[in-house]
């Protein structure tokens, strides 16, 4: 169980989140319990995905947290998958429920943060006003869809992504721009 939660964590000691005690604790586990990390690693993954097991509205609050910046509020959810296969295949219903999500709760913008534990990237889909998307700086793969090369934790890195994307949205309002649902 604690290799689980350390492996699931730290993404396999591949995430930017992974300290060196992380490290010599996993060593130690997989000397006690016998089990390889990075194949019970690549089970658990597989057999874990939201995206297969749930419909798309209860997906995308099954790891989501509410954050409040500069008077904004927003959601951020993250989904840990082997590949994008699925998210692909269910990305219009996903999108859809993250619009609805965000509607209901009156947020600024609704993220879901989409990783693939395997190639280390993610795929950001943003449910926002057109002026909030405008400020976002990474390759648009599809509407509303970004790619994040070697972006996987969502604290460490996505979260100071979008304070400063914060920023840049709250000064393109108060240049005169409208913040709009």
């Amino acid at each position: 169980m604690l290799l689980a939660g350390l492996v699931s964590d730290t993404l396999n000691l591949t995430s930017p989140t992974t300290t060196h005690r992380d490290v010599e604790i996993l060593a130690e586990l997989e000397r006690r319990s016998g089990v390889n990390a990075t194949e019970f690693t690549d089970k658990l993954f597989r057999s874990g995905s939201v995206l297969v097991s749930k419909p798309a509205a209860q997906a995308i609050t099954a790891d989501c947290k509410e954050y409040t910046e500069g008077g904004h509020h927003f959601s951020v959810s993250q989904i840990e998958e082997l590949g994008f296969d699925t998210f692909w295949k269910r990305k219009d219903e996903v999108q859809t429920a993250l619009a609805s999500y965000r509607d209901l709760h009156q947020y600024l913008f609704a993220a879901l943060f989409v990783t693939d534990v395997v190639q280390q990237k993610s795929l950001l889909l943003v449910a926002a006003p057109k002026k909030f998307l405008g400020v976002i700086h990474y390759p648009l793969v599809a509407p509303g869809v970004y790619e994040m090369e070697g972006v996987v934790s969502r604290k460490k890195q996505l979260l100071p992504y979008l304070s400063s994307l914060m920023v840049r949205f709250s000064s393109t309002l108060e240049s005169g721009g409208e913040e709009g649902h």
